[in-house]
C-alpha cells in the first residue's frame, strides 16, 4: 500500500500542489535561487548527496551556498541544483588545490 501524503507549497509568485510518495521525499516547486522550477529534497537526503552530516546543509543553507523552500512553517526542502552545483565547486576545489 503506498501512502500519500499533500503538501501545499506557497511563495509569493505562485502555489502548487506536491504529492510525496512513500519515502521518496522529491517535490518540484519554484527557486527564488535558480529561478525556475527545480527538484527539492529533504535536508537528510540533502546529506546524503553531499556525504556530509545535515549541519553541512543547515551552514550551506545560512551562507547562501544552497537554496531553500520552507513548506508551511514546518519542513524545509533544499534545491537539488543547488546542491548539485556545490558538490561541482568542492570536486573543482579538489582538484585544484
Amino acid at each position: 500500500m503506498e501512502m500519500r501524503k499533500t503538501i501545499r507549497v506557497k511563495t509569493e509568485a505562485w502555489c502548487e500542489r506536491v504529492r510525496l510518495r512513500g519515502g521518496t521525499n522529491l517535490a518540484v516547486a519554484f527557486c527564488d535561487g535558480c529561478g525556475k522550477a527545480v527538484r527539492f529534497v529533504t535536508p537528510e537526503m540533502a546529506a546524503g548527496m553531499l556525504h556530509a552530516n545535515t549541519r553541512e546543509v543547515y551552514r550551506g543553507i545560512e551562507v547562501g551556498d544552497l537554496h531553500y523552500l520552507e513548506v508551511d512553517k514546518i519542513a524545509l526542502l533544499v534545491c537539488v541544483n543547488s546542491l548539485e552545483e556545490k558538490l561541482a565547486n568542492r570536486a573543482n576545489a579538489d582538484r585544484n588545490p
